[in-house]
């Protein structure tokens, strides 16, 4: 599912109030480490032209949230993989620790900002089946981004 096709909540001080929070970049996509929907999940946020921020969904930990360029690009792979749904096991630690990008929401009430663009959350059992693979599509494209923002070849 693509992030726009949410209905929006603009966040304010009574949403967020004085509970303990904390803002996690989500741009680059990454492993979503964190509370599951069960513990009270994770809310993904985006900044709004007038600079505020409006809430625009809600995901747990074990997901895998893809960055703009590889939902662009692997968009119909990804819709692929997402249809998988059969109950996986937990990730263990030795796969994550090879992943080129985990975004470690903990346990607090946390947010993960999102870029302004589509960026695509993977269940967390497709997430477990394919992790690899989405960490490697993931890692390619944001490598070719900045490549070609810098005008560098890709290694």
């Amino acid at each position: 599912m693509k992030t726009n096709e949410r209905q929006r909540l603009i966040l304010t001080s009574e949403f967020i109030g004085d509970t303990p929070h904390d803002f996690y970049d989500g741009s680059i996509g990454g492993l979503v480490l964190g509370r599951r929907h069960s513990e009270g999940s994770i809310y993904g946020v985006r900044e709004t032209n007038g600079g505020k921020m409006e809430l625009i969904m809600n995901m747990e930990g074990g997901e895998y949230l893809m960055n703009a360029m590889a939902t662009d690009k692997y968009s119909d792979r990804l819709n692929e993989i997402n249809q998988y749904v059969s109950n996986e096991p937990e990730i263990q630690k030795d796969r994550i620790e090879k992943l080129s990008c985990v975004i470690d929401a903990g346990n607090n009430y946390g947010f993960i900002q999102f870029s302004n663009y589509d960026q695509f959350i993977i269940n967390r059992n497709a997430t477990a089946k394919y992790l690899e693979e989405l960490d490697e599509m993931n890692s390619r494209a944001l490598a070719k981004y900045l490549a070609e923002k810098n005008n560098k070849p890709i290694q």
